[in-house]
């Protein structure tokens, strides 16, 4: 309810752009986690905000923003290069391309045009 929300309000503003910006979407240790069950749901709430965006019509491109260790110790969506093989994964490529911050870049251990150059050679870069 919270992101179909925002998602009403950020077409209400004309908003060209929507980013999921994570925060919560890893884990600590692998002794506690089912890394493939975590995924398929953060893939279907994906797929959910895709399906209300198409039956409400909006034109926002969805964005993903990679980011490293915040907060958790390894985060699904680490560096461009992961979070696009996660939406290869589960079809999503066609709804999102990536929001990229050079600094969490540089968090992952990568060059500052490390995330932008990747995305930009597989046409993945949003802003």
């Amino acid at each position: 309810a919270q992101i179909q929300k925002v998602m009403d309000i950020n077409n209400k503003l004309g908003g060209l752009n929507h980013v999921f910006w994570g925060g919560r979407e890893g884990y600590q240790s692998l002794l506690n986690t089912d890394m493939k069950k975590e995924c398929d749901h953060m893939a279907a709430m994906y797929k959910m905000a895709v399906a209300y965006k198409e039956k409400k019509g909006y034109t926002a491109q969805f964005l993903l923003e990679p980011k490293p260790r915040e907060p958790s110790k390894h985060q699904y969506d680490y560096d461009a290069q992961t979070t696009l093989a996660f939406l290869h994964q589960y079809g999503l490529t066609d709804h999102f391309k990536l929001n990229i911050e050079p600094n969490h870049t540089t968090l992952a251990g990568h060059e500052a045009v490390h995330d932008i150059y990747v995305s930009s050679i597989y046409g993945m870069l949003g802003s």
